[in-house]
């Protein structure tokens, strides 16, 4: 049967650089693509606030209008749930340890004469919240419990959203709506529905494989028509073949983040905005799928970074998706 993942849009990192040698959801978001390339990247434009509803897309589906989503940071972190998938029998160590492959294959691409994205990667650790959410007022309120992190976490009770049996993961970024500037972002995996696993050999849906194609959507990368695309959002039982870049993967992730021959030796992993915490910060956490909408004007100080700050394709959208292609999807 074909799987596929699922996406959303908010981001995560390690307090040291991946044990690497060279340097380091969701259904279909909304794209924009460079001419000469498929590759697809996240936008920051919503269908539900343009006056005709039309965000615009090219032959490849690509979405044209808005502002191309990136991280600004030279390094980005990540936190993995303490959990792990019980469910799947798949611990917090193994977890992680899979998060860093997928991770490592995205930042150590080939940008061409010696050079890789010019991104690092950290992992910060146990994360203990399993929410997803973005506080932007914690430091001033003197939450005790602090904002943010970047969350990788499984959901072995239940899918929270529609299609629970063919949409694998799901990607949620949080991100400034005028320059793109991404801010947050958090992958969750289907753990309750979709049986995992780790093995090269005895594979059912591979981890590795999921997350890969979720962290492109991390890097702010969309889906892409691209049959051998890690970013193709169309995932088969048993491949493995996700966990490598493809040529248009490659390209993607280069051009948001132009290749660099200099190591980065200082990337000790930049604090989520507002700072750091492995604990829920807030209670008011944004459903899937929608506009988060939280206080106006009280994001940042200036006028690029939005109170509300993440879209997705949502649950109805995913679902019509599901049911065309009659795959299940990844994020």
């Amino acid at each position: 049967m074909n799987t596929s993942m699922s996406n959303r849009t908010r981001g995560t990192m390690f307090k040291q650089r991946l044990n690497l040698t060279t340097p380091v959801v969701t259904a279909a978001v909304f794209f924009a693509v460079t001419s000469a390339h498929a590759f697809c990247r996240t936008t920051t434009c919503n269908p539900d606030f343009e006056p005709d509803g039309d965000c615009g897309r090219t032959a490849e589906k690509c979405v044209v209008k808005g502002a191309p989503l990136y991280w600004p940071d030279l390094c980005v972190t990540f936190g993995v749930h303490e959990d792990g998938s019980k469910l799947r029998a798949i611990p917090y160590k193994r977890a992680e340890d899979v998060a860093r492959a997928a991770f490592r294959e995205w930042i150590s691409a080939d940008c061409g004469n010696g050079t890789t994205p010019s991104i690092g990667v950290v992992p910060y650790g146990k994360i203990y919240c399993d929410k997803l959410e973005f506080n932007h007022d914690g430091a001033e309120s003197g939450n005790a419990e602090g904002p943010n992190a970047n969350l990788i976490v499984f959901r072995d009770d239940k899918w929270p959203y529609n299609d629970e049996t063919k949409t694998i993961a799901l990607t949620t970024i949080t991100f400034a709506t005028k320059t793109g500037e991404i801010l947050d972002a958090d992958i969750e995996v289907n753990s309750a529905n979709i049986e995992l696993s780790t093995s090269d050999t005895l594979v059912t849906s591979d981890l590795q494989s999921i997350l890969t194609h979720e962290i492109g959507h991390f890097f702010g990368l969309a889906h892409t028509t691209v049959p051998n695309a890690s970013m193709n959002p169309d995932y088969d039982r048993g491949d493995l073949s996700f966990r490598s870049l493809s040529k248009d993967d490659t390209r993607g992730i280069c051009e948001i983040y132009p290749g660099t021959s200099e190591p980065i030796e200082d990337c000790t992993g930049e604090e989520p905005r507002y700072g750091f915490s492995r604990h829920c910060g807030s209670p008011d956490v944004a459903d899937a799928g929608v506009l988060c909408s939280m206080k106006p004007n009280s994001l940042a100080e200036d006028d690029d970074a939005a109170p509300w700050a993440w879209l997705g394709v949502g649950a109805a959208g995913l679902a019509a998706l599901v049911r065309r292609r009659r795959k299940t999807r990844v994020g």
